[in-house]
């Protein structure tokens, strides 16, 4: 009898250890299936796969996410929790870069790597896009997200034109396209630069009517 209880009460004990661990784990480890959305877990694996990205695969139910995941940001929101940030910068990433199933996002950071392509139209919610520091020769934007801040420099591009999908105004400091890598790429000047400039010839212009009107008098 005293066997049958010592064999009952290392059982309990090893239930009641269990549970414990299971408290003290972090939320990610116990969230059941489908608590991050699947799609924003499959394109994570397939950056993984595909462009090189070095952080451990998570698994395809959304049933949890692996520590090194540090890049991401998650709306917190369950059985559907979805990605607003990703941070991938300097993670030697190459090819292209499809984060077209991540249709929540608000900002992406992919400096500082090289890829080859990138296309972010059809995520409307994207404010924030860095993809500064690759080798772009293009990039595709979308029609109607309400951008606060772009930095497309030093990549391939030959021209603004080469940015389509929405028209941005290059201002220098929200909205940055100069300089790019290629020696053939001329700077182009921002608004600041550009309204400076005319201001010059303007007042120039008036500095030499006025000196013809005092040779007149």
């Amino acid at each position: 009898m005293s066997h049958t209880k010592r064999i009952l009460g290392g059982r309990l004990f090893a239930l009641v250890m269990t549970l414990a661990l299971l408290a003290l784990s972090p939320l990610s480890a116990r969230a059941a299936p489908g608590d991050y959305n699947t799609g924003d877990v499959a394109v994570i694996n397939a950056i993984i796969a595909n462009n090189g990205l070095n952080w451990t695969p998570a698994p395809s139910d959304g049933s949890s996410i692996p520590a090194d995941w540090t890049g991401v940001t998650w709306s917190g929101i369950t059985p559907d929790n979805r990605i607003l940030t990703l941070t991938i910068d300097g993670e030697n990433l190459t090819g292209t870069l499809d984060v077209s199933g991540l249709s929540s996002l608000e900002s992406l950071d992919c400096s500082g790597n090289n890829l080859s392509a990138l296309d972010v139209s059809g995520l409307t919610n994207l404010t924030e896009l860095y993809c500064n520091d690759n080798s772009l020769t293009g990039l595709t934007l979308d029609a109607v997200a309400p951008y606060v801040r772009i930095n497309v420099s030093y990549n391939n591009m030959v021209a603004p034109s080469a940015i389509t999908g929405q028209v941005i105004l290059w201002d220098g400091v929200n909205f940055i396209f100069s300089p790019q890598k290629s020696s053939s790429v001329s700077a182009i000047p921002t608004l600041t630069e550009t309204a400076l400039v005319l201001l010059a010839l303007l007042l120039g212009g008036m500095a030499a009517a006025g000196v013809k009107r005092y040779r007149r008098g």
